[in-house]
Formats: structure tokens, sequence, C-alpha cells
């Protein structure tokens, strides 16, 4: 009976995996604006691409979609077709849906390529699915996770029999992946590589045959070549072009005993607040721990039989090759700099690991009630994961969405700058909420470099002043540094984020006088979150400069100066009589 039992909870399991997908998702329908790290951004990108895709002419004069194909794509669109409906709340949650059952699903469809029926060890995807990148927002990166596991499992389904249309299909996800993230696209093709290693090495196993195996091997990589083609050439170009604008990104690792740490505090599952991970993280450890040690012993037999035909054998030959890449990933951890043209790179390693650590573990062939055991433990450790996300991230959401609705009023096709008081590293992005709703420019958002979706319009765009101080004075981190041969012009609107907490340096004096002699205040918001002052007669202010160089060019042959002096030497003049106090 107790058999009977076990064996039809087991052929449920297609119905339970919908359950506990949908159950995973249960908190974006629950939280109003789902924020993270990242996502204000995010969402602010993803405007601007919105906008440009509907033609807006301000937008495209100082910002355009990169014509570099670059591996960062992915998540972006998501956001950016989402924008062209839905508010930013709901393209947050259209995301978040498509990443939530796109990793539980294409990890389903990895492990059913090595297992056809591994009872319910997959579903460890689940609290494993909540990691610290996409409460974050590092959404590119998250996207990527599933087709890695889409693309492991398409080759291990066919890496034997590749024909023309399964070819173009595993090209096609190679393509996917490349654009999605760059990085994550570079461990795709070294796990997909180490496992034809293998292939090639269980071929010579059994052929016995060097000549044989060699044709076999120069078979199976030129095919794998050409189907990585177009994938290794756009990643090739990419990191070509983009060498130089990361140059400044120094190599650095990090320490040994923080690595170590972040491995035991199961660091890419914490969501901001270590401490509160704790319990689930320790039963998530529990389970590791458990069917680790199980799975190396039963590897044991097939070591002590290498020279007799074992039923096993693919079962054994995949638990081989997945525990192996597991162990090179942790290796690299611990070998590859943190930082190398990006950041935070030994946290996104571990996150792989831990992936394929539980890809390992998932695929094993245990006796059914082992994993109906385990069952219950991961439904803990989901909803203790559940409960923190319904905690934290309305905390984190509250000053997020004061801002941006104290910004809902401000004039459309203007520029902006943020400055950012708050001394939380939660807080720090803030500052794009502004405009993620309005079309509106922001002079201070780091993501529109060679490397991202966008780039600066060089010929067209700028350079801007704060009232009468240019970029290189404020000292404000301007990402558009802009043309020195056109017009320059005014910033329309200074936004002052957690104003009460802002320090008397030197520097903000000097701000803060801009402030006093051009620009008034008009928001509505909390004065202790946001402070916003719009250029006091800003279209007065821009005939009047207009006016000043309508016979620039002769002007400046006649005179021998630089346009970047001439153009600059004309806007002070203007702003002069525009000083508070100065004009009427």
């Amino acid at each position: 009976m107790a058999r009977k039992a076990l064996q039809w909870i087991l052929k449920q399991e297609a119905w339970l995996f919908l359950l506990f997908s949908l159950l995973n998702v249960y908190t974006i329908f629950q939280i109003g604006f789902y924020f993270s790290l990242d996502g204000p951004q995010h969402l602010y990108v993803a405007n601007i691409i919105a906008e440009l895709w509907k033609g807006n002419d301000y937008i495209s004069q100082y910002i355009l979609i990169n014509d570099l194909p670059v591996g960062y794509w992915t998540g972006t669109f998501i956001l950016a077709v989402s924008r062209l409906f839905f508010s930013p709340e709901v393209s947050v949650k259209i995301l978040l849906l498509i990443y939530y059952f796109g990793i539980a699903y294409s990890f389903r469809y990895l492990v059913r390529s090595v297992n056809k029926n591994p009872g319910f060890l997959h579903f460890l995807i689940f609290p494993f699915s909540a990691t610290f990148f996409i409460g974050s927002g590092y959404y590119n990166f998250s996207m990527a996770i599933p087709v890695l596991f889409l693309c492991l499992g398409y080759f291990i389904r066919h890496h034997g029999r590749f024909n023309w249309r399964s070819g173009a299909i595993m090209a096609f996800l190679l393509l996917l992946q490349f654009f999605t993230h760059a990085f994550v696209y570079a461990i795709t093709g070294l796990v997909i590589l180490l496992y034809q290693v293998f292939v090639i090495f269980r071929a010579y196993r059994n052929i016995r045959s060097v000549k044989t195996t060699l044709a076999f091997s120069l078979r199976s990589l030129g095919r794998l070549f050409l189907i990585a083609l177009p994938a290794n050439a756009f990643m090739v170009n990419y990191v070509v072009s983009i060498r130089e604008i990361t140059s400044y990104i120094q190599p650095a690792h990090e320490e040994a005993g923080r690595l170590i740490d972040n491995i035991l505090n199961l660091r890419p599952l914490a969501w901001f607040v270590i401490d509160q991970h704790q319990t689930p993280n320790l039963i998530l450890w529990g389970i590791i721990a458990a069917l680790g040690i199980v799975a190396i012993v039963r590897l044991f037999p097939g070591f002590r039989r290498p020279g007799k035909e074992d039923p096993a054998g693919p079962s054994m030959f995949n638990k081989l090759v997945f525990l192996t890449m597991s162990i090179i990933i942790l290796l690299v951890y611990f070998l590859y700099p943190d930082k190398f043209m990006t950041g935070n790179l030994s946290m996104r390693i571990l996150t792989l690991f831990f992936m394929m650590l539980i890809s390992w573990l998932a695929i094993q062939r245990l006796p059914g009630w082992i994993s109906l055991l385990i069952l219950p433990l991961i439904i803990f450790s989901s909803w203790q994961k559940w409960e923190i996300r319904m905690e934290i991230i309305p905390k984190l959401a509250s000053g997020a969405i004061q801002i941006s609705r104290a910004c809902e009023n401000l004039e459309k096709d203007a520029s902006f700058v943020t400055i950012d008081y708050s001394t939380l590293w939660t807080q720090v992005h803030y500052g794009n909420m502004p405009a993620i709703v309005n079309p509106m420019l922001k002079l201070n958002a780091p993501q529109v470099q060679g490397q991202f979706p966008l780039r600066i319009n060089y010929a067209e765009c700028p350079r801007f002043y704060l009232g009468d101080i240019n970029m290189f004075k404020a000292k404000l981190n301007w990402s558009l540094v802009g043309n020195e041969n056109i017009p320059v012009q005014a910033v329309d609107y200074i936004i002052l984020i957690y104003p009460e907490q802002r320090d008397e340096s030197p520097q903000h004096r000097i701000i803060l006088d801009v402030i006093d002699q051009y620009y008034k205040r008009v928001d509505s918001g909390e004065r202790r979150i946001i402070e916003i002052y719009q250029l006091r007669n800003g279209e007065r202010i821009r005939a009047d400069y207009m006016e000043a160089i309508r016979n620039a060019r002769e002007e400046m042959q006649e005179k021998k100066l630089s346009p970047r002096v001439y153009y600059a030497s004309k806007y002070l003049d203007v702003m002069k009589e525009y000083r508070s106090g100065s004009h009427p």
C-alpha cells in the first residue's frame, strides 16, 4: 500500500512542480512595486529604449541604442517591450515571472535530460531561484541562468546526433546566451566544452583506438566549433570593442577568507540582510551535505569495476561530468579576479557553482522515498525565503515610490541630475526613479557607455552646465560628457535625494549656491526624502542664448576662438543676467 501511494505521488510530479512554480511567484503579486537594488537603473534604461522606439527626438539627441551588439540585452529588452504597454511596476513583474518560471522549468529540462525520473530532487531549484542577484536587480545576469540550463540540457540531448535543425537550435541558444549576459556565455561555453571532452574520453575508453578516437574528436569538436561560431564571433567583437572602455577597472581579487565565508553563508541566496537567511540556508546546507555524501558514496562502484559493462553507465558518466564541472567552477571562483572589465564577478561565479552543484545532486538516482522526505525541507526553506521577501521589499521600496510620485508632474523631455546624500547602499539607485515613467534624461546615469545597450550620441549631445558651473567643477560623475563643438545647455532639474543627510563639504556648498542663484524648488514630496529644483526662466535663458550665438561661426573666425571657449563664454554671459536678483 505504501509503495503504491509513493508511486502515485511520484506520478503527480508534473502537477506538483507547476504548483510549486506558482507558489514561488506568489510574492510578486503580493507586493506593489517589487523593488531591487539595480531595478530603478534598469527601469530607467528600459524607459529610454522605449522612448527611442517611439521616435522621441529629444532623447535621441543625447542617447542612442548601441550599434555594437552587446552581451547585455535580454533582461533590458523584456523590460523595454513591457514599458511600451505597461507601467514600470507591471513591467518588473512580467520580467520576474519569466525569470522564476524560466529557471524552474529550464532546470527541470536539464535534469530530465540526464535522469528521466528524478523524483523530487529537482525541486531544489525553488529555494535556489531567489538569488542575491535577482533580489538586487541584476536582471540580465539572472536571466542568463535559465538559458544556461537550456543550453546544457539541449546539448546533452543532441550532442551525438546534431543535424541542421538541432544544430541551428543549439546555435540560437548560444546566441541567446551571449545577448543575455556575455560573462555567463563564457561559463556556458566552458561547461559545454568540458562535457564534450568527457564524451571524447568515454569514446576512447570504449573504442581503445587512438586513430578512431582522434577522428571522432575532430568531427565532434569541429561540429561544436561551427555551431558556436556566430556567438563566438559576437563575443570576440564585444570584448575587443569594450576593452578600452573598461580599462579603468583594474583586476582585483577578493580575500580568501571572504570567499570562504560567502560559501559557508550561502551568500548567493541572501537578500540584503544575511542574518535573516540563517535558518533556511542551514536547512539547504543540510540537504546539500546529505545528498552530496550519498552521491559521492554511490560513485565508488563505478570505479571499482572499470572493465565491466555498467547498466547505469550513462548515468554514472553524467554524475562524474556534473561533479567535475562543479569543482572546476569552484576553482574558477577562487582563482578568477572579482573585478575584471566589470565587477562582482566572484559572487556571480559562486552563484553558478551552486547552480551546477544542485544540478549534480538533482540528477542522482535515489529511491523515491528519499526525495519525498526532502520535499518538506525544501518547502519550509522556500517558505521562509518568501517571508523574507515579503518583509524586506516593501521597506526598501517605500522611499523609491515616494521619489517617483514626487516627480510625476515634472516636465517631459527635460534633463536632470540627482545628488544622493543617502548613506545606505540599498538606496544607491534611487536617483533613477524620477525617470522610470517620464521621458527624462538623467545626466549622471552610468549605463550609457559602450558596453551597455545605450550609448551617448556624441555628434549631437552637448556639454551641460549646472547654472554657471560646468561638469568638471560640479564633480557629479557625469555620464554624458558631450560634444565641445556645439552649443552648451543648462540642466533643467536638480534633484536632491535624502537632503537632510547632506554634508557641508565645500563641494556641496558650491552645488547649493548654484541652486540658490539659478533654481527654484518645485516638488511636493517629503522634504526629508526629496527636494526638486527647476531652472528659473529656463525658456528665456535658452532663447537669449540662441540669440547670442546666432552668428557663431563668423564671430569665432573673427576672434579666433575655439567652439568650446566661444559657446561656454556666451552661455556664461547670458547666465550672469539671470543670476538671482539680476534679472526681472
